[in-house]
């Protein structure tokens, strides 16, 4: 199925992004940002953690951020996975996160959900 190919190409762009941070410019301007923040509450955790971790690479831009911070599904489904996952899927929710805390209005969505707590508990584990 299509889902099959959908967590390893998140990855392959994620690697991309790292690798290249200037793609994060095209990624944002062909509208392709809430699609990669719809993918944070598919059903396959491979799929949510690579999504995570790709949205954690396109925080690093500006611009994409602050497209990113405007975006009404962002904050939930990676609090609830940094706060009920383990492992490399929590790990990719928690960096994400604080890349994300860089945006005023996408830390005031995280102190209003408590995020603040739930990242503290990751750091000290």
């Amino acid at each position: 199925p299509l889902f099959d190919v959908v967590g390893p190409a998140l990855k392959v762009l994620t690697v991309l992004l790292h690798a290249d941070p200037t793609l994060a410019t095209t990624v944002c301007e062909r509208g392709s940002i809430p699609t990669l923040v719809t993918l944070l509450r598919h059903e396959a955790e491979l799929v949510r953690g690579n999504s995570a971790l790709c949205v954690s690479e396109l925080a690093r831009d500006e611009r994409s951020l602050a497209v990113l911070a405007v975006q009404p599904q962002l904050i939930e489904p990676l609090l609830d996975l940094a706060h009920h996952k383990t492992g490399q899927l929590q790990r990719n929710a928690a960096i994400c996160l604080a890349r994300l805390a860089k945006n005023a209005h996408c830390l005031a969505k995280i102190r209003e959900q408590h995020g603040m707590q739930i990242l503290m508990q990751y750091v000290k584990a």
